[in-house]
């Protein structure tokens, strides 16, 4: 079994400015950082958090689903 050794890092925004056109989102902030291997329990700890926006636990639940994804393509 492979051990996966990298972390995550979740970032906000500066800008509060809203684009008339697409362009690369720029990070600034960084809001957690998790070792994958722990990443479900550290999130279901997160989302059960009742300050939690509804946008952050809808981004979390997204995460897990690619993780879970991504993860799944390379067993």
């Amino acid at each position: 079994m492979k051990i996966i050794r990298c972390k995550a890092i979740i970032t906000e925004s500066s800008s509060k400015e809203i684009p008339k056109t697409p362009i690369a989102l720029k990070y600034s902030k960084k809001l957690y950082e998790f070792c994958i291997q722990n990443a479900e329990i550290y999130i279901q700890t997160r989302m059960n958090d009742p300050d939690l926006e509804k946008e952050m636990k809808l981004g979390f639940e997204k995460f897990l689903e690619c993780l879970d994804a991504y993860l799944d393509f390379y067993d």
